[in-house]
């Protein structure tokens, strides 16, 4: 975490919000040295205003040391901002014990001094959390035997033929009000940090159990879509054994070559779906014309192929920084589907899928336009849902929008969709420019 990163936490404005900005995420230990370091700066106020009333009753052997504290306190942040974590708490604790047990018997406890050790027992365990817990626990029960120490001997055994000190009502008030707010601020520091892991908690059992929805589905009917043609091609196979004819025996080839693609084409879509969620991303320079026609070109044998014209037009220098195995898996299913999905009703020649590019500053935008079959209304807000088929030409698995969604979105873009029925449908991907501000 960059220095400026830390000190933008500092603020007392911000002292009780342990969420982080959207555009911020923190581990548990980065948390803890964000309060470590405001637990700081509040020591360091809390020792000016000891300062300023220890001048104010002439305490001057005391303000000496209060100014003294501030110096070592601010040297022990800087540490902590620096980096040297660990170091500054050890450090930072034992110099808070150090001080306490200094100003205590200088005082002779008349301002109730050692009331702060109960704050300093509480956010020991605050400051070096779950990772470095055995360390919080000694420095805890070093600031309580302290406690007792003072509570069992009294201070003139310190300072020898020293009478019993008056007390002090004014310093005894700062101190109790100093130990009551750090208690205070830990408690809701830790209520806070609990309430948001407990929400966090919540919010990914949800995503869990939804995920948990999305797989039975998807197991139910990939083995549906797995059966069916396996059933259709062990059905064809039985009828062909069966066939007296030698003659007849050839048309039951193209029967099981077109169930063999669609097994195919529905394994592709799956591997797609399970690359998707588990391989990086892998940003490079792509140029968007040569993915569209790499893509175009893989589907040339594919059926009505012919039929349709690709009419891109844009820039052909346009590129864009993305990954370009998932670029070209998007464009692949689009194209498809403009094949597939074709007016057979159109006269020949007037089939097309027309692409545009678009590009500023900050974005490209991609425009897929054909003038096929259409969507009808109903369907486009399930459109992208898994294994969801819009029409009664689908030949797919049903999961190639949900693929084309899904790694759209990975990819940090944006994808939408207006169609009219027996018109054409038009698909828009939005994507961020990489380095764009």
């Amino acid at each position: 975490m960059s220095m400026l990163r830390f000190i933008a936490q500092l603020p007392f404005v911000n002292f009780f919000k342990t969420k982080p900005e959207s555009n911020q995420t923190y581990s548990g230990d980065e948390r803890s040295n964000v309060i470590y370091s405001q637990i700081l700066t509040l020591t360091i106020l809390l020792f000016l205003i000891n300062f300023f009333q220890d001048v104010f009753t002439e305490e001057v052997a005391i303000w000496g040391a209060d100014l003294f504290m501030v110096v070592i306190v601010s040297g022990v942040l800087a540490m902590s901002l620096k980096g040297f974590h660990l170091a500054s708490k050890v450090l930072g604790f034992i110099l808070v014990n150090l001080a306490l047990t200094y100003f205590t018997i200088k005082t002779g406890n008349k301002t109730q001094v050692n009331t702060l050790f109960f704050p300093a027992i509480a956010t020991s365990f605050l400051v070096f959390g779950a990772r470095h817990f055995i360390i919080g626990f000694a420095f805890s029960i070093v600031s309580f035997c302290l406690i007792i120490w003072f509570e069992v001997y009294t201070f003139n055994n310190f300072i020898p033929n020293t009478p019993a000190p008056k007390p002090d009502l004014g310093g005894t008030l700062i101190n109790l009000f100093s130990s009551y707010s750090m208690l205070i601020v830990t408690i809701i520091v830790l209520i806070r940090i609990n309430a948001y892991y407990e929400k966090n908690l919540l919010e990914e059992k949800k995503k869990l159990q939804a995920a948990n929805e999305e797989l039975d589905r998807f197991v139910y009917s990939m083995s549906h879509d797995l059966r069916a043609p396996l059933s259709s091609i062990k059905g064809l196979v039985q009828i062909a054994q069966k066939e007296v004819d030698a003659s007849q025996l050839a048309q039951y080839f193209p029967m099981i070559e077109d169930r063999v693609e669609k097994l195919a084409s529905f394994t592709e879509d799956v591997t797609n779906y399970a690359r998707n969620i588990r391989t990086e991303i892998q940003q490079v320079p792509v140029n968007i014309l040569e993915v569209i026609n790499e893509a175009w070109t893989t589907l040339k044998f594919m059926e009505g192929y012919a039929s349709v014209q690709l009419m891109p037009d844009f820039d052909p220098k346009f590129t864009l920084t993305i990954d370009k195995v998932r670029l070209k898996t998007i464009v692949n299913n689009l194209l498809s589907n403009a094949i597939k999905y074709q007016d057979y009703e159109k006269a020949e020649g007037t089939r097309y899928l027309a692409l545009t590019v678009a590009q500023t500053e900050t974005e490209t935008t991609l425009q897929f336009r054909d003038n096929g079959i259409g969507i009808s209304g109903d369907q486009l807000p399930l459109l992208f849902n898994m294994f969801h088929r819009a029409s009664y030409q689908a030949q797919g698995s049903g999961l190639g929008l949900f693929i084309v969604k899904q790694m759209t979105e990975k990819l940090g873009g944006i994808i939408s969709v207006q169609s009219t029925d027996k018109e054409g449908t038009t698909f828009t991907l939005t994507f961020k420019n990489v380095n764009a501000s």
